[in-house]
């Protein structure tokens, strides 16, 4: 038991398993989250996730673009023994698509405004 208690002592104060599975970082350009503002996919009133920072997110763009790395991320957790069934799942990529289509609308509605702003400047 002793022996258990300083391998998991030892993880929290090296990091050692947020090195293994990155999960202290952004999963595309790698920064570590004090490095870079995190792009956080809320789920729920209470419960958000991120995968990327916010500098990815938007150099990304499209659901089919960012869905790799939230994949990645529930990769990472079923290795980690974080357990993310099929529910974990589904209101992930529900909300990421959500949210995804929610910025495509909101830069739809700003190249809308350029274009009328320019026929009347």
């Amino acid at each position: 038991m002793i022996k258990s208690l300083v391998g998991v002592f030892r993880e929290i104060v090296t990091g050692e398993r947020f090195r293994q599975n990155e999960c202290g970082r952004c999963r595309r350009c790698k920064k570590r989250w004090f490095e870079s503002e995190p792009h956080v996919t809320m789920v729920n009133r209470y419960q958000g996730y991120f995968a990327i920072c916010e500098k990815c997110w938007q150099e990304l763009g499209t659901f089919g673009k960012r869905l790799p790395y939230y994949r990645m991320l529930l990769d990472e957790w079923n290795r980690s023994g974080v357990p993310c069934g099929s529910s974990y799942k589904k209101s992930l990529m529900k909300a990421l698509a959500k949210e995804s289509c929610e910025d495509y609308l909101k830069k739809l509605d700003k190249e809308k405004e350029e274009m009328v702003a320019s026929l009347f400047s």
